[in-house]
């Protein structure tokens, strides 16, 4: 993550991921205060299924690598 400011991004708290993100306003690439990367198609399947990138996503994510292809919610089973 940049320490200064600079032209062509934005820089927001994102509140869901408890740290700051930069947007590159020209691919639409989100880079995370630490170190985990976004494509735009990743935040779009999470938006499309009406979801937020959480901590727990997030977390998988960063420590397993790849790329978000699609989200499926499926409620826990009661026993």
């Amino acid at each position: 993550m940049p320490k200064e400011f600079k032209p062509g991004w934005t820089y927001i708290k994102s509140s869901g991921l408890k740290q700051k993100v930069a947007v590159n306003n020209k691919t639409g690439m989100v880079y995370c205060e630490d170190g985990a990367i976004y494509k735009p198609e990743e935040i779009k399947i999470m938006d499309k299924a009406g979801k937020q990138i959480t901590p727990e996503i997030h977390l998988v994510k960063k420590m397993f690598g790849g790329e978000i292809t699609e989200f499926i919610y499926k409620e826990a089973e009661s026993d």
